[in-house]
């Protein structure tokens, strides 16, 4: 055929080729394109990504596609974002962040040997001599399902536990004295006396100078409802007593207002005595 060259083994050329006409190859291999033709009017549309293929649209309706199985060497100079399953053969990066983390590889030869706490850091130790620290300022909403032990002083807006174990309790107590001078102590209000802390009731013991009777109901009330009165009660009938006795003592307070805040006001107030003379009664409880 005129004006037909045919290659058969390959061709290298050495400098510039001029082509004039169509060029047909199987493969075109060079360093560099040179003057390949641009359409001014052509441009991108759309790219899209799925299943390991690329498409890109341009503005005359042509689609071009490319499918990419694996990359090697990829180097991202700015944010790189991936939506889906992404397996990597090794990865470097000065900042990864996920939400999840799935199928990273586990040395089963390697195991924590030590974790230790100090300054807000924790220290991880492990049977290959690797030290990894983390440290924590500031926890939010922290539950432990076990046995947690804090060792110095430590600072919380809120402790919120089903049970608490080895904590201080702070116990007290408040009572009166009733003396009748070698006489029956008689009936009626003897005395008043303020709370200086809020606290929970917990139980209550009387003693007498000799075997008698007595009972005596508890009032209680706040500064503004001062001088409180039998309404005020907090003992729901259930008085501490004496029934032919010179000691006695219960925690079992069935109708009892146990719970007081600070600043309240309490009174006593004896319902009756026989033989006693002299009676001392305590309330005991917990500070809170």
């Amino acid at each position: 055929m005129a004006n037909e060259f045919v290659i058969k083994n390959g061709f290298i050329s050495q400098g510039n080729s001029l082509v004039i006409g169509n060029l047909s190859a199987t493969t075109i291999s060079a360093t560099t394109y040179q003057n390949l033709p641009i359409d001014p009017n052509t441009y991108i549309t759309g790219f899209t990504y799925s299943s390991n293929t690329f498409t890109i649209n341009d503005n005359s309706g042509n689609t071009l596609t490319a499918t990419i199985n694996d990359v090697t060497g990829l180097t991202v100079n700015g944010n790189f974002t991936v939506t889906g399953n992404t397996t990597l053969s090794s990865v470097t990066a000065n900042t990864i962040s996920a939400t999840t983390y799935q199928n990273l590889p586990i040395d089963p030869n390697t195991y924590i040997t030590g974790f230790t706490y100090s300054s807000n850091t924790f220290t991880i130790n492990d049977n290959s001599g690797s030290t990894f620290n983390a440290t924590i300022n500031t926890v939010t909403g922290w539950t432990v399902n076990g046995d947690l032990t804090v060792t110095g002083n430590t600072s919380v807006q809120s402790f919120s536990a089903t049970t608490y174990y080895g904590l201080p309790v702070q116990y007290g107590s408040f009572g009166i004295v009733v003396d009748g001078s070698s006489s029956v102590i008689t009936s009626g209000n003897k005395g008043y006396l303020t709370l200086p802390y809020s606290g929970t009731i917990t139980s209550w013991r009387m003693m007498s100078d000799t075997t008698g009777s007595t009972s005596v109901d508890v009032w209680k009330t706040n500064f503004a409802g001062f001088p409180p009165t039998s309404g005020d009660s907090i003992t729901g009938g259930n008085y501490p007593n004496l029934t032919s006795q010179q000691i006695n003592d219960s925690s079992s307070l069935s109708g009892w207002t146990t719970t007081f805040s600070s600043g309240d006001i309490i009174a006593f107030n004896v319902l009756s005595a026989s033989t006693v003379t002299r009676i001392n009664l305590t309330i005991n409880l917990i500070k809170t």
